[in-house]
């Protein structure tokens, strides 16, 4: 396995201990900055969304497209959960429900 997938599985790993409320918001942040960084993928959503609802203005086909980078990045970040986290994570007192 090379160094990066370590890197990555390592990172997923870690991922697992922070509570999920943090660990939304860390993916709400990712979300965002390939939204604004990854542009190739960001051109093809705006073509997609334009050809699927001409109705919708610019600004609701943006919002549209900034929550899919979100919750993609959503997706990805609770990988380390799912893998690695026991099937019961112990409860946190005034933690916010999972």
């Amino acid at each position: 396995m090379c160094i990066e997938m370590k890197f990555i599985f390592f990172v997923l790993y870690v991922l697992q201990f922070l509570p999920f409320a943090l660990l939304h918001k860390l993916a709400d942040l990712t979300g965002l900055l390939a939204y604004l960084l990854v542009k190739p993928r960001r051109r093809i959503g705006e073509i997609n969304l334009a050809k699927c609802f001409p109705e919708w203005d610019g600004k609701k086909r943006e919002t549209v497209l900034k929550q899919h980078f979100k919750h993609m990045a959503k997706l990805m970040l609770e990988y380390g959960l799912y893998w690695y986290a026991p099937a019961k994570r112990p409860e946190i007192a005034g933690a916010l429900p999972q």
